[in-house]
């Protein structure tokens, strides 16, 4: 984990008068764009950032406050046309798929193929949720907001080995999370299910593909809005795992990232 952080570290760029940060590696001709969940953290990619750039060269975004998707999508457009990509796969995972699926509905010609990870599609039951969390939030000083941070993903994480060096990653990783940054993703998570529609037919002019991951118990996006997601992306190639979860990417990194892999590569 530390040679990951040492050989990894973040750069800043300036996009559209503000600076984003982001995690790079590799140096193929063809570009991966991996987009962190609701953390906005990429280290915690950091299984997935070394497999593909070993083929790929490979961008990961920590996302910058924002009140709106479409102000996240647009920053995220800006930072690949500065970094000079014309087109890129893009893996979203959590709530990066949920920004990824606005990224291809809003900049189709920024996105070369689709991977949709443990994800889900707009729900305005769950807005009113994070409505009432946002205003929880407001009133509590960063480090508790850290805490709580702490608490829910450890129970994200009950099936990982708490020896596990990923959970010391993830707890390091969580000093840096100020809650201005987590206001700003509830924000977005917001605006995405109470302001975003999608039908099968949005992509009808976008020559990509699709894959979409999940698990058979994930309690974040449950069995109906998994049905929802798939029926979204008729054509779209499926796989779901079985027992793992929210973390399918940590309990079978292996098939995880074969799966991925073997979609980016046309097999």
């Amino acid at each position: 984990m530390d040679e990951f952080l040492a050989g990894h570290p973040r750069r800043a760029v300036p996009v559209a008068g503000t600076w984003w940060e982001c995690v790079s590696g590799g140096s193929g001709k063809e570009v991966a764009l991996v987009l962190p969940g609701g953390l906005g953290l990429p280290e915690l990619a950091l299984g997935q950032i070394l497999d593909l750039e070993r083929d790929y060269r490979v961008l990961s975004p920590a996302y910058p406050p924002a009140a709106r998707m479409d102000d996240l999508v647009d920053g995220i457009a800006a930072l690949l046309r500065a970094e000079g990509v014309s087109n890129a796969h893009v893996i979203g995972a959590s709530f990066g798929g949920q920004v990824a699926q606005c990224l291809v509905r809003r900049h189709p010609s920024l996105v070369r193929s689709l991977v949709l990870s443990h994800t889900g599609v707009p729900t305005p039951a769950r807005a009113r949720r994070l409505r009432r969390a946002l205003r929880f939030l407001d009133v509590l000083p960063s480090w508790a907001v850290r805490w709580l941070l702490r608490r829910r993903l450890r129970a994200v994480f009950a099936g990982v080995a708490g020896s596990d060096p990923r959970r010391r990653l993830m707890d390091g990783l969580l000093q840096r999370v100020h809650k201005i940054h987590v206001a700003g993703l509830y924000a977005c998570g917001i605006d995405f299910d109470e302001n975003h529609a999608f039908a099968p037919g949005d992509l009808a002019g976008w020559g990509g593909r699709v894959l979409v991951l999940g698990s058979d118990d994930d309690p974040i996006y449950p069995a109906e809005e998994r049905r929802r997601l798939e029926s979204l992306y008729p054509g779209a190639r499926v796989h779901t795992f079985h027992g793992t979860g929210h973390i399918s990417s940590l309990l079978e990194p292996e098939e995880y990232r074969a799966r991925i892999g073997a979609f980016l590569r046309g097999a």
